[in-house]
């Protein structure tokens, strides 16, 4: 669009358009303050003399030549039918901007007039343009975005109501033709397209982009680094401001290289949720503030978009205008991020005589790296080197054993287990090692004696592939609390062991937490009766949820229960700090859950990151922010075939270790029949607590996990005294991208 558009002002000369003006004058709301325009330009030009109002009248009329109308311009702005008579561009220039001296000399200022900016984006792009154009930077600016101006913009954009539905690069360029009728702007209201691309860089001395399509950012510079034309970017958050000076570097990586090699094409079709882990890592995950990263997780759940402030706007606008001014003055050169944190540079105990705020380092997100099964195997076993009788049984038994009991599942996979090996006797003790069972969802180590059960089973079953005959003994020495079982072994001698024992048997080595997703499928009525049968006879019974109803409503409970949990600052802590973020962490520890596990998309990968940070949490518990919390949860209910939940009739150590135990073999029988299996327990183990003189939540978490407490009871019927001890999902799905690893068996064992 051409640099006057229609929405540009009518400048008007009375020499040359006499009817027009007098036209105007008529129907206009009209504005002549000439005289004290001339008298204030005087004033400032002789600033040493203080002439009185008395002694610049006459010069004023001297000026005018008689005829008022005639001198300077009359300015007509349709959009608000007014009409403004002004000095003449070249002294309307002076006295504007003669205030800016000294900090602009007159060779800076005209040096400042001289050159074509580009301003993409227009909200924090509005700020910039106008404080631009304030401090008389940019003989010609161009103005480009294709975004009409909605009432939520009202919050940051400088403009009126009646300016709704209006093209927000035409209400920039009228903010600016308010105070400066003589500006040059050039408008591109469909913002910067393929098509116009060229046309918008031609020329230009500097660009600031500050629009929000990714595509349209990175076009914008590959066109600036193959033009060598420096680029600014502020992003409303912590004062942030990025400068790449493709003039001074023409092979410069976009962006710093922060988000690796970007080309525009690579983005054309993205969805917004696609484009997410290239923005966290451009705008920095661990570097955002933490209200703005708190906010990120309620994006299209409870918010619609990115929250910005006028505050923050205004702010960078200012940030852009100084850095812009430095750089065409010749007076800054680098490139790099920067911070202007208002919240770190006026804060308490900051108040210094002379603050000023530090440049952070520019940090740079390696790329997630793909996630890859790992295969489990007993290597280092045979390492040990210490010489041992094991009376009629092979040392290679008992750790094969070993190996298949530390299989089992246990919470965060923390493995709160050892075993001692005593020859003589024959018996292999299971221990419970306190500091790997001290864990806030380990109520009363509740989760750990299920986590036993778990491993008995697997105990039990592994004696069928080792050749042994085995007797368990559950909690064996009562004076011996952290002695949970002892086991009884012998050869094997006449044995019959059932289909199904033998079946279990051989998926020890392939049970595994499956977090994949898939379309919903059935769950066939033989699969849930041989699950169910598992149970017969116990203590614990198993009911299922397979109706999507019933489904959808887990799902929403679940959600809520996942979002109170990660608000929690222990429960979060904890959470963290089970995560394994790398291959090398994970093969190093052999302990904890294996990002690689949790399934993630590269978007949930990058709002993980973000999430870990306790200063984010924080902030979202002050605002009653992370409504987005519970999305996993609910989308991975949507695609389930079934829930499960395993009650009991009591809740002491023997009742969980017996749940335990029948929960693996479920597990095991369920991925024999096809189908994957992700537990769903957190919310129980807080639900243990509620009874308790000390629960470790505060009322409103009390009261929130009681009515969650309260809505599964109404969804799954309970009789009295029964206790929730185990839920999870039961779904069909592609096998899992990885499986957490296992301590070594050099590492559990002790023989004696």
């Amino acid at each position: 669009m051409s640099a006057r558009a229609e929405a540009a002002p009518e400048l008007l000369y009375a020499a040359k358009g006499r009817q027009r003006l007098e036209q105007l004058k008529r129907t206009a709301n009209t504005y002549d303050t000439i005289r004290e325009q001339l008298a204030e330009l005087l004033a400032t030009r002789t600033p040493d003399r203080k002439l009185k109002p008395e002694e610049l009248a006459p010069q004023v009329t001297s000026l005018l030549e008689g005829d008022p109308d005639a001198y300077g311009c009359w300015v007509f702005y349709p959009w608000s039918n007014r009409l403004v008579h002004v000095l003449p561009e070249s002294l309307f220039s002076e006295l504007r901007a003669s205030r800016n001296r000294n900090k602009i000399t007159p060779k800076e200022q005209q040096r400042l007039r001289s050159v074509t900016l580009g301003v993409v984006g227009l909200s924090v792009g509005q700020a910039t343009a106008v404080t631009l154009a304030l401090e008389g930077l940019g003989g010609t600016l161009r103005l480009a975005d294709f975004d009409e101006l909605s009432l939520s913009n009202l919050n940051r954009l400088r403009a009126s109501v009646h300016e709704l539905g209006v093209n927000k690069a035409v209400i920039t360029a009228r903010a600016i033709w308010e105070f400066d009728p003589y500006a040059r702007i050039e408008l591109f209201t469909e913002g910067v397209t393929d098509q116009n691309l060229a046309r918008f860089m031609e020329g230009l001395d500097l660009l600031l982009e500050e629009c929000d399509d990714l595509k349209t950012k990175v076009l914008l510079r590959e066109e600036a680094r193959r033009r060598r034309i420096p680029v600014l970017m502020e992003t409303s958050d912590r004062g942030l401001l990025d400068v790449e000076r493709f003039d001074l570097e023409s092979q410069r990586p976009l962006f710093h290289g922060l988000a690796g090699e970007l080309h525009a094409e690579q983005l054309a079709g993205l969805s917004t949720y696609q484009k997410v882990p290239v923005v966290l890592a451009i705008v920095g995950a661990d570097t955002m503030s933490a209200r703005l990263a708190a906010s990120m997780v309620d994006v299209e759940t409870s918010l619609k978009t990115w929250p910005q402030l006028a505050s923050a706007v205004a702010l960078g606008g200012a940030i852009n205008t100084d850095t812009t001014r430095r750089i065409l003055l010749g007076q800054f050169h680098g490139s790099g991020r920067y911070f202007v944190d208002l919240e770190q540079i006026v804060a308490d105990g900051q108040g210094v005589a002379h603050a000023h705020a530090d440049a952070e380092a520019s940090r740079t997100i390696a790329p997630a790296g793909s996630a890859r099964p790992r295969r489990v195997d007993a290597r280092g076993a045979s390492a040990r080197e210490q010489k041992i009788e094991t009376g009629r049984l092979k040392r290679e038994q008992i750790e094969q054993l070993v190996l298949l009991a530390s299989l089992a599942p246990s919470g965060g996979n923390a493995q709160p287990w050892r075993f001692v090996y005593r020859a003589e006797s024959c018996v292999l003790e299971c221990w419970l090692v306190p500091e790997r069972a001290a864990s806030f969802l380990d109520f009363e180590q509740r989760a750990s004696h299920l986590a036993f059960g778990a491993l008995a089973e697997n105990l039990r079953l592994g004696a069928l592939r080792t050749g042994l005959e085995i007797a368990i003994e559950v909690l064996p020495d009562p004076a011996r609390s952290e002695l949970i079982l002892m086991a009884q072994l012998a050869p094997v001698g006449a044995r019959t062991d059932s289909e199904r024992d033998r079946l279990l048997a051989d998926w020890i080595e392939r049970r595994v937490t499956n977090r994949q997703l898939g379309p919903r499928t059935a769950l066939p009525a033989r699969v849930a009766d041989e699950l169910r049968s598992l149970f017969v006879g116990a203590a614990c019974s198993l009911e299922l949820i397979s109706d999507e109803r019933r489904l959808h409503a887990f799902g929403e409970l679940h959600g809520e229960t996942e979002r109170l949990r990660t608000l929690h600052p222990q429960m979060h802590r904890e959470l963290m700090s089970e995560i394994r973020w790398s291959t090398a962490e994970a093969e190093r520890t052999r302990d904890g859950v294996d990002l690689a596990t949790l399934e993630l998309t590269p978007t949930d990968r990058a709002g993980m990151s973000v999430l870990a940070r306790a200063d984010v949490i924080d902030t979202m518990r002050g605002i009653d922010a992370g409504q987005g919390l519970g999305q996993a949860s609910r989308k991975a209910l949507a695609g389930a075939s079934a829930v499960g939940l395993v009650r009991s009739l009591g809740d002491s150590p023997a009742h969980y270790i017996e749940a335990g135990s029948r929960v693996q073999q479920a597990w095991l029988l369920a991925q024999a029949r096809g189908f994957s299996l992700q537990p769903l327990t957190a919310m129980l183990y807080v639900f243990a607590r509620l009874g308790q003189a000390t629960t470790g939540l505060s009322e409103g978490e009390h009261i929130a996990f009681e009515r969650a407490q309260t809505a599964l009871h109404e969804l799954v019927p309970a009789r009295e005294g029964m206790t929730d001890m185990f839920a999870f999902r039961l779904a069909q799905a592609a096998p899992p991208s990885a499986r957490s690893l296992r301590r070594s068996v050099v590492e559990l064992l002790e023989l004696c």
